[in-house]
């Protein structure tokens, strides 16, 4: 039963964000009209017409590129930024919509229709992972369908709809951590993959293979576990990390056969290591340790703070709680700790999520353009849902609780409006 209210809920929240992104663009003047260039043409139909006023607004900013990229694939280096299994998955969706609608639509309105369906079940199928996840760990029913409700809300919602790969990544990320959590390593790392394919991050969830191989290491030199028991488990787990990290590998190789074969005219073609995706991160976008920390980024600082704080606090929280557990990657936790009844900081098995947790808060905050945290953060990490859940429900925290909502809510509305007329959001 509350399976189908995660998916109404979810189904509720994307509704949402469609209505009022629609309403903005048909009425606001947008910041940037650029894009206009790319979905009114003089071939138009009604029917394309009809289709960029209800969705061409998905693919504002990063979503212009993923618009490109199904449509004509990697044209330009710039474009290796954006991992390909969103637009590669849209453009086989609209093939099999063309015989029907090809009559009646241009290939760039049915790249928008099969987008927009494959992020938005992608969504509702994230948020019942999440639900299923948070039950799996916490055996609470009411503490997993208020993570799954917040998460339906939560503060990057338009990112979740529009043409942008958090969705898709945060189905196959809470998809890996719940199949991980059933023991099911070898699903996981497909999904992880996918979730690689989707995302060069991905590649992070590799480390929970690795403490999963510490946790075993840790029971065998305690407890004389069998020798073959953890040899298999080295042997598994070398094979999840591959299997999570082929994706990158494979569209490294693509970009080097593109560049580097016949011409070799890149500057990152001669390096030990090739990676377009890094130089491009570098060259086109100036992404970096401390890059920036400029004065001119401030409001983008002030955007991000709010994740941020929540997030560092939340990993505070936890680890405040227990020292021990910190200092033994969460394999003992202090003698003289007790019980205190606090679902959140008394769960042991989250360590992992928590680590995972702060050191992409950290990430974000010193090597990424820092606006991106918000949803950079909530499309891969259930602690924030955890941890805002237990401020909500716990009598000594609701007002800091009440906090939190408002920011949800607040930037639920205020982003939707914002990206919709093509203005700077996160």
């Amino acid at each position: 039963m509350s399976v189908k209210k995660v998916i109404s809920l979810a189904l509720l929240s994307r509704l949402t964000v469609w209505i009022l992104s629609i309403i903005v663009a048909n009425c606001a003047e947008p910041y940037d009209t650029s894009l206009s260039v790319v979905l009114h043409t003089p071939d138009n139909t009604k029917g394309d017409v009809l289709v960029s006023s209800l969705l061409g607004h998905f693919s504002s900013w990063d979503g212009t590129y993923f618009l490109g990229i199904a449509l004509k694939g990697y044209q330009f280096e710039q474009f290796h930024a954006f991992f390909p299994l969103l637009p590669l998955s849209t453009r086989v969706l609209s093939a099999v919509l063309e015989p029907v609608l090809s009559s009646y639509l241009s290939p760039t309105s049915l790249i928008l229709i099969s987008g927009f369906i494959l992020v938005n079940t992608s969504f509702v199928v994230s948020a019942v992972l999440l639900y299923l996840l948070t039950l799996q760990i916490f055996r609470n029913e009411r503490i997993s369908l208020i993570s799954s409700q917040l998460y339906c809300w939560n503060p990057a919602s338009i990112f979740m709809s529009a043409l942008y790969t958090e969705s898709y990544f945060a189905a196959f990320a809470f998809g890996g951590y719940y199949l991980l959590s059933k023991n099911q390593k070898l699903l996981a790392s497909l999904s992880f993959a996918l979730a690689t394919f989707t995302r060069s991050n991905g590649t992070i969830c590799a480390a929970f293979f690795l403490y999963s191989l510490l946790g075993d290491l840790y029971r065998f030199f305690h407890t004389k576990i069998n020798s073959f028991e953890i040899v298999r488990s080295i042997g598994k787990t070398v094979l999840c990390c591959i299997i999570t990290i082929a994706p990158l590998i494979i569209v490294l190789s693509y970009g080097f056969s593109l560049y580097c074969i016949e011409e070799n005219t890149r500057p990152w073609c001669n390096n030990t290591l090739p990676n377009i995706y890094a130089f491009v991160q570098d060259y086109y976008w100036n992404v970096g340790a401390w890059r920036y920390y400029e004065v001119k980024q401030i409001p983008n600082f002030a955007l991000a703070s709010p994740m941020l704080i929540l997030s560092f606090a939340g990993v505070a929280k936890y680890f405040g709680a227990d020292f021990r557990r910190l200092f033994t990657l969460g394999m003992q936790r202090s003698e003289s700790r007790t019980n205190t009844k606090n679902w959140f900081t008394d769960t042991d098995n989250i360590f992992v999520y928590i680590v995972h947790w702060g050191f992409l808060a950290l990430f974000a905050l010193t090597c990424m353009h820092v606006q991106v945290a918000t949803r950079f953060l909530a499309s891969q990490c259930p602690p924030i849902y955890w941890y805002t859940a237990y401020l909500i429900t716990e009598e000594s925290t609701k007002r800091q609780g009440l906090l939190v909502l408002w920011y949800f809510k607040i930037y639920f509305v205020v982003g939707t409006v914002l990206f919709s007329s093509f203005y700077p959001w996160t």
